[in-house]
């Protein structure tokens, strides 16, 4: 399932990082205005995957959901927290395939699990790919909703409301 909400005006930005949502669900969220790189995506989502399962051991959860990436993983703890990097000798398709198998599990554990995207319109700075990637991993995987917000409307309405874009009909617009 994928939904979008455009948030220009009347919500302010980072409103997946309080929502009701993560109060409901288990939900996390990703802010693509944070992120450089699909190696830098992944890397947070495994991050926030960590933070979800609310496991204390970072060797345990790279062995027991990161088995594929296990040599390319590393962590670090810092003032923030504990972070998570991966090595530049993998290459991204594999790197977000083993990303989006590390949420396909967590949504069959947590189910739902609920996705949250915030300012998806940075996307271009990502990967031009990452749509047409998001639409075929959730076109298989019931137990993970994505939610996309943008401050940039029309970039989100070429994306799913016009016939060429990348995730047309794929969408529900909640505003």
């Amino acid at each position: 399932m994928l939904l979008w909400l455009h948030h220009g005006g009347s919500v302010r930005h980072g409103f997946f990082k309080n929502s009701l949502l993560k109060a409901v669900f288990s939900a996390s969220n990703l802010d693509l205005l944070s992120v450089i790189s699909v190696r830098d995506l992944c890397a947070k989502m495994i991050s926030k995957s960590f933070e979800l399962l609310k496991l204390n051991d970072p060797v345990k959860f790279i062995r027991e959901y990161l088995k594929n990436l296990s040599r390319y993983v590393s962590f670090s703890i810092g003032t923030d927290g504990l972070s998570f990097t991966l090595g530049k000798d993998i290459d991204e398709e594999s790197l977000l395939s083993e990303s989006y198998r590390l949420l396909e599990k967590l949504g069959d554990l947590l189910a739902p699990l609920i996705v949250c995207i915030d300012e998806f319109q940075a996307y271009r700075m990502v990967s031009e790919k990452l749509p047409g990637s998001i639409r075929g991993f959730f076109q298989t995987t019931p137990n993970v909703i994505f939610v996309f917000s943008s401050s940039i409307r029309h970039v989100i309405e070429e994306l799913f409301f016009q016939s060429k874009g990348l995730m047309y009909h794929c969408g529900v617009n909640l505003i």
